[in-house]
């Protein structure tokens, strides 16, 4: 590359000499020590063989595991898919990363530039003397800088092979690996592959960084296999109403986790959730909440049940940290695409407005449960904010847990339509009754189908709502608070709600012939899809409303 391509302001003659950190020459020697060592997967593929990555599809996702106190730390498939990702390359890898200094992850790139792999490597200027980057500017990989003592060149992304991309809020450092709370993404696809590659290029070619980017560069929006797929790098293109308007789209839930959150805009779209009757929560890293800015105990003042992270693994001033910068729309409800976005931005103004920052948004989520299971547990042991406010560890039971509540089985077009004979049914899934009392079945109408006045369904058992006539012969039949089910022929989404709004349970069901029922095709399950149910194994006919679909009793 031509040394024009590199400005002399941001590119390191020589190893720099400031801020060198204890430890750090320790690991340079390591790094550079086990270049040969025998283990390492080589593929030399092209396209890009991925088959020694965990997952599959164009999105898969990792999380780190740092538990609550030293010694929790466990390790996850987060590190051995990325480093599986470097040793696939066959070309080019386009660092930008903001600290570095994972023994693993720095011994795999410059195993990458040993076999011919063009490795170029930007990073933050403050930073420049973390062991992994001294690594490799001595074996010749060439790492450009943003200015030290600006704002931060804050990313945390792979381009490799113009193929995939690494992205989230985890840096390539022990004490994000190992020690915080962290999410990383992988993502397989040639345009978004372009569009990080475009972002890298600005800053190791064209040495701009922060807000003298191309401002007019346009936000990536993508279908990618059943997802819709946004990117955003910040400073050029604003993440905030990326995150406003996935707010704004949930149905039933709203979770986060943020290391730093000081943005009002994002603070008052959750706000208006909360207000609308959705199910907000947040988790907070405890230092960064303990700013005069973040806006955790304002958000807790306006009724959301706000927690702060619980991990206490720390080192020194190292770990015991939340850093994702996770939202989680409408995640973990069955029958309900999700939303998520991650990345490297913090939800503050430095994030949007100064720093080099990417935020991925992903909608249509069918499983979500890479991210939910992170929060999750995440949840299990933070601690609120206002004890008064939001309950202890046992909300991530009461949230996490699955709905024992569903719905098992529908008739949206009787054989016989004078006689009123559509029906719902609702089994309990469960271990222990559940209250029905604030529960309402809701289509597309502004109001619900039916509202429970009160009472309780004990565990395995089943009621059926019906919109008329006499069903004495049912066992918990019930008809609807409002006259008519009016259950759409042609096929609608059903949901089941909570007192407050949040969805328990949903079903999309097609058009079906006259008198057959949709059913859970797992009869009863807590989970699982829908089929017809004169094709369910064993039915007993083409319903069977208050009984099993063999016709025996719940």
């Amino acid at each position: 590359m031509p040394a024009a391509a590199r400005p002399p302001a941001h590119r390191p003659a020589r190893r720099p000499a400031h801020r060198t950190r204890p430890g750090a020459l320790g690991l340079l020697s390591l790094a550079l020590g086990c270049r040969a060592q025998e283990g390492l997967l080589r593929v030399d593929l092209d396209p890009l063989d991925l088959d020694a990555l965990g997952g599959s599809g164009p999105v898969r996702a990792f999380s780190t595991a740092p538990g609550a106190a030293r010694g929790d730390e466990r390790t996850t498939d987060l590190e051995p898919n990325l480093v599986a990702l470097i040793d696939s390359a066959t070309a080019r890898i386009d660092l930008a990363a903001y600290t570095l200094d994972r023994p693993a992850v720095v011994e795999a790139l410059l195993a990458a530039a040993e076999r011919g792999v063009s490795v170029r490597m930007v990073t933050d200027g403050d930073e420049l003397d973390d062991a992994g980057t001294l690594a490799l500017i001595d074996a010749g990989v060439p790492v450009v800088a943003r200015r030290a003592g600006d704002r931060i060149m804050h990313h945390k992304f792979l381009v490799v092979d113009s193929q995939a991309v690494w992205t989230g809020s985890t840096n390539l450092t022990d004490t994000d690996m190992l020690y915080n709370d962290n999410d990383a993404l992988l993502i397989i696809s040639e345009e978004v592959a372009a569009a990080y590659a475009e972002e890298h290029a600005e800053m190791f070619e064209g040495g701009r960084f922060g807000r003298s980017k191309d401002r007019s560069r346009p936000a990536l929006s993508l279908p990618l296999g059943e997802l819709d797929l946004s990117v955003r790098f910040s400073p050029s293109q604003d993440p905030v109403p990326a995150w406003v308007a996935a707010i704004e789209a949930a149905e039933a839930r709203v979770w986060f986790a943020t290391y730093s959150f000081t943005h009002d805009d994002v603070a008052q779209a959750l706000i208006a959730a909360q207000e609308r009757g959705l199910d907000v929560v947040g988790i907070f890293d405890e230092g960064q909440a303990a700013g005069s800015y973040s806006v955790d105990e304002a958000l807790s003042a306006a009724g959301i049940p706000v927690y702060r992270d619980g991990n206490e693994n720390a080192r020194g001033f190292a770990g015991g940290k939340l850093h994702h910068k996770l939202l989680i729309v409408d995640g973990g409800l069955p029958g309900t695409p999700a939303s998520v976005a991650t990345g490297s931005t913090n939800w503050s103004s430095s994030g949007q407005q100064y720093n080099d920052e990417n935020l991925v948004l992903l909608s249509g989520v069918e499983d979500a449960s890479p991210w939910v299971g992170a929060w999750c547990e995440r949840l299990r042991l933070a601690l609120p904010v206002d004890p008064a406010a939001a309950p202890g560890n046992e909300a991530a039971g009461a949230r996490c847990g699955t709905p024992a509540l569903r719905i098992n089985e529908l008739l949206p077009d009787p054989r016989w339509a004078d006689l009123g004979e559509e029906y719902i049914e609702l089994v309990n899934a469960g271990d222990g009754a559940m209250p029905l009392a604030g529960l309402s079945l809701w289509d597309g109408a502004a109001t619900p189908r039916h509202t429970f006045e009160g009472g309780s369904l004990g565990p395995g058992a089943a009621l059926v709502l019906y919109d008329t006539g006499d069903h004495s012969d049912v066992p918990h039949a019930i008809l609807s608070s409002s006259g008519r089910l009016g259950l759409n022929n042609g096929g609608e989404r059903i949901r089941l709600t909570g007192p407050t709004g949040a969805l328990i349970d949903a079903v999309s069901y097609p058009a079906l012939p006259i008198g057959v029922a949709w059913n859970r095709a797992a009869d009863g399950a807590s989970s699982g899809g829908f089929r017809r149910h004169d094709r369910m194994p064993g039915a007993a006919g083409a319903s069977s409303p208050g009984t099993q679909a063999d016709g025996s009793p719940w």
